[in-house]
């Protein structure tokens, strides 16, 4: 692995520290100059800290410099150059880039967002997960600060690896890319006008970016839930009969699979546009949701196996009782006493045998499953968005 993590588990005293005050469930949650350990974290403790007011500044000003761009090339206006193409209303919307130049500012905002929501909402739970693992609340404290550290030190690479393959998606997926670049022509063999090719610098510099720090996020999320699954390796002691106490790694195994689930619901919003090259964007967004749900399955698995052995080796404990003080009771039938004994194991044995072996309750169970309604409502919202902007337009 070339790391032992084990290491992190006995980091210095007093060197983290918890100074935020917002918690799960109470007030917004934001990232402190404490957690800052990234370019992108730095940029959305700047923005205010909240990692949705940060993305959604990020979104309108991606989708702002797009319109700046095509205004400063006379695209729009009824002289615009929008009106060679036949275009009607001669705006915004108009020409094939609207629909990905509003998807990509979306993916700009989310992607900056979602390490820092990742890193705020773990940060909320270290005193539920120190209580869980028996450890002290500031050893969880420093035990999170340096792992986040060591992790930061890797993730550049395979921020390298998603712009490599933003780099691909879009050459294959926008349209008049492969012209600009001498991989082909446009339809009757018409040159690019001004503004297409400054749209096509715009999206040829932004999306790789934004898969770079997709890339980066992605690294840091797996990599942050297989240390989890360490800790609880080393530590974590099941108990039946509290299964409330593991409900912290349900919860961030869920809003994991939320992080990652939105931005692969964002990416399908591609297909609602003919003009998209689909075929690289489908293996990627589907590898991400594919991802996404491992990332809430495995660790809820893992936890079922692990109540599974403990509830086992219960039941053939009390079995194993049950039969001794029988066996006794054989040989004194009117012993009033050891058939309460009896009694009272065999109630006991009933109830282990109830114990849900999985850590998950109805509340869980009805979130995730509107987790996973997400992509059929933004995909029956997306389509309606796009006939009322063609129906106003025409």
């Amino acid at each position: 692995m070339g790391w032992d993590e084990r290491k992190l588990y006995w980091a210095a005293k007093g060197n983290g520290r918890l100074t935020a005050t917002d918690r799960l469930g109470g007030t917004v949650l934001r990232l402190t100059k404490e957690d800052v350990f990234g370019w992108d974290n730095w940029l959305v403790w700047r923005l205010s800290g909240v990692p949705l007011i940060a993305g959604s500044i990020v979104t309108l000003c991606l989708m702002s410099s797009f319109i700046c761009v095509m205004l400063g090339f006379y695209a729009y206006g009824v002289d615009g150059e929008l009106v060679s193409l036949g275009a009607i209303a001669s705006k915004f919307g108009d020409n094939a880039y609207s629909w990905a130049v509003l998807l990509s500012s979306l993916l700009g905002g989310y992607s900056i967002a979602v390490m820092a929501f990742a890193v705020v909402t773990e940060k909320a739970e270290l005193p539920a997960l120190a209580e869980m693992l028996g450890r002290e609340k500031q050893d969880m404290i420093d035990i999170h600060n340096e792992a986040n550290q060591h992790f930061q030190k890797k993730v550049s690479v395979y921020g390298w690896i998603g712009y490599g393959i933003g780099v691909v998606c879009i050459v294959f997926t926008l349209p008049g890319l492969g012209a600009f670049l001498g991989l082909g022509e446009l339809p009757h063999g018409r040159p690019l006008f001004p503004f297409e090719i400054a749209a096509e610098v715009w999206f040829l510099i932004l999306v790789p970016f934004l898969y770079y720090v997709m890339g980066k996020g992605m690294y840091f999320t797996i990599r942050k839930a297989r240390f989890l699954n360490h800790l609880q390796d080393l530590y974590l002691k099941i108990d039946i009969w509290h299964p409330e106490k593991v409900r912290v790694i349900t919860r961030l195994a869920m809003g994991r699979a939320l992080f990652w689930l939105i931005g692969s619901t964002i990416g399908s919003l591609f297909f609602l546009d003919d003009s998209i090259n689909l075929t690289a964007l489908s293996l990627v967004f589907g590898a991400i949701g594919f991802i996404a749900s491992l990332l809430f399955v495995l660790p809820v698995y893992r936890l079922h196996v692990a109540f599974k052995v403990v509830k086992e080796e219960e039941l053939v404990r009390v079995r194993d009782v049950i039969k001794r003080n029988w066996n006794k009771l054989q040989g004194t039938p009117t012993d009033e006493a050891m058939i309460a004994r009896v009694g009272g194991l065999v109630a006991l044995e009933q109830r282990i045998e109830s114990v849900s072996e999985w850590p998950l309750d109805l509340s869980t169970i009805g979130r995730f499953g509107l987790y996973l309604a997400i992509p059929m409502v933004s995909w029956i919202g997306g389509a309606l968005v796009e006939q009322l902007v063609d129906g106003v337009i025409n």
